[in-house]
């Protein structure tokens, strides 16, 4: 991408689309959910043992660095919660 030449009036959209199509192949090709696939096949091989989706399902809030304060969505303080919004609007995942 820093290399392509673009037009002085061509803008940059942000699109999480290809990783909502990603979560729904995986999830169909493994008949698991995304966060419970990645769960067991990428975070214990790789000594992973604190990473992971919803981390309020596992620990308690005060062990858990904000994300950011989140103005227009969630109007507050993300602490364990996803800051993407499309991730939260899949329950974090």
């Amino acid at each position: 991408m820093p290399n392509v030449k673009v037009a002085d009036t061509a803008k940059y959209l942000y699109s999480d689309l290809s990783m909502t199509y990603m979560k729904e192949l995986i999830e169909n090709q493994t008949a698991t959910t995304l966060d419970q696939y990645v769960w067991k096949q990428f975070y214990p091989p790789l000594g992973m043992q604190t990473a992971g989706f919803n981390p309020l399902e596992r620990f308690d809030s005060t062990t858990i660095v904000p994300a950011e304060i989140d103005g227009s969505f969630r109007k507050g303080l993300l602490r364990g919660y996803v800051h993407d919004p499309m991730a939260a609007k899949y329950g974090g995942v």
